[in-house]
């Protein structure tokens, strides 16, 4: 049985992967130590080796997967705005225990598994959507399910892609976008 847990340490927000061995119907043992996968810190490298490794875990056959999965807003916006805000909290590196924690996890639940287990990807939501001025500036609905929105702050653009799955809304890919003169 594994988990990813938001954490903070030394100072510095992460999520880290925890693996157990079930023993009997209600007993769980740690196996092996707890290893960070990524650390939302300025300069901090994930554990790409680990977190592919992870990603690939979760794919194979017969594997069972639950993770919330979606912001709860009833639109891309306003889940835009909310993840915006947990980004945005995240990337201070500064902040209480509680609210840190809070932010990460609703940051991985506002993010696919591609930008969620992609070593680099989670941390660019972070870096990118956490800028203080960001702004959404343009949605383009494409169905109940599916939008696609430009965003950004200053020169930095970003495209957003969003679908609704049963808990929410994620962002299923985050991309640079030229300015229009």
């Amino acid at each position: 049985m594994e988990f990813l847990v938001a954490e903070l340490i030394e100072g510095s927000l992460a999520l880290r992967h925890w693996t157990f061995d079930q023993r009997g119907k209600a007993q769980l043992e740690l196996a092996g130590e707890p290893q960070v996968l990524i650390r939302f810190a300025p300069g901090a490298a994930d554990d790409a080796p680990r977190l592919t490794a992870l990603r690939r875990c979760i794919a194979a056959p017969g594997s069972i997967v639950t993770r919330p999965l979606g912001l709860a807003p009833a639109d891309p916006r306003a889940a835009a705005e909310e993840l915006h805000a947990a980004a945005r909290l995240a990337g201070t590196g500064h902040v209480p225990t509680d609210a840190g924690v809070k932010a990460i996890a609703d940051v991985f639940r506002g993010c696919d598994d591609d930008l969620a287990f992609t070593p680099g990807r989670l941390a660019q939501v972070v870096r990118e959507l956490g800028e203080s001025a960001w702004a959404v500036e343009h949605v383009e609905q494409e169905g109940e399910r599916r939008a696609t929105m430009t965003s950004g702050a200053g020169s930095s653009r970003q495209t957003l892609t969003w679908l609704r799955k049963s808990e929410g809304w994620v962002v299923t890919e985050i991309a640079a976008t030229t300015p229009q003169p």
